[in-house]
């Protein structure tokens, strides 16, 4: 009977993944005097539109990746020797059917600075993530 419920424990946790992926959406501003120029991505997927040069004043077109059920990227641009890194990610955790635990996604968004660049969290969109995990942010550079 112990082997049983084993088999049932397990089977419970293997069919907990979802069936959906999760996006993660950048979107960058120029708040700055001079051109953001992208100066690397890394990312779970492909990441579109890839991130191009963006003036000052101006602000980007939203670029996404999917990758299931762990998405994120890492997008670096410069503003001559100012430079920014932008973080985002979506993690799923299952639920766990042996300790009642449910299952939830955990979004993240941050930035990295160097050079005296002033980089920023502007805006978090969660209105997705308690459904399908989808999270986009806003970030700025200066």
């Amino acid at each position: 009977m112990k082997t049983l419920s084993v088999v049932a424990g397990i089977v419970a946790l293997l069919s907990s993944a979802p069936a959906f992926a999760s996006s993660v959406s950048m979107t960058f501003q120029n708040v700055g005097t001079a051109t953001m120029v992208p100066n690397g991505v890394n990312t779970c997927g492909v990441f579109a539109p890839t991130p191009a040069n963006i003036l000052a004043g101006a602000t980007s077109p939203t670029s996404s990746t999917n990758c299931g059920t762990t998405s994120a990227a890492h997008v670096t641009y410069n503003i001559g020797t100012k430079q920014c890194v932008f973080h985002i990610s979506t993690i799923y955790t299952p639920a766990n059917p042996l300790t009642g635990a449910s299952a939830y996604w955990t979004p993240n968004a941050s930035t990295t600075a160097s050079g005296s660049a002033t980089c920023k969290v502007v805006s978090q969109d969660i209105s997705q993530i308690f459904t399908n995990g989808n999270f986009a942010a806003v970030f700025s550079m200066k």
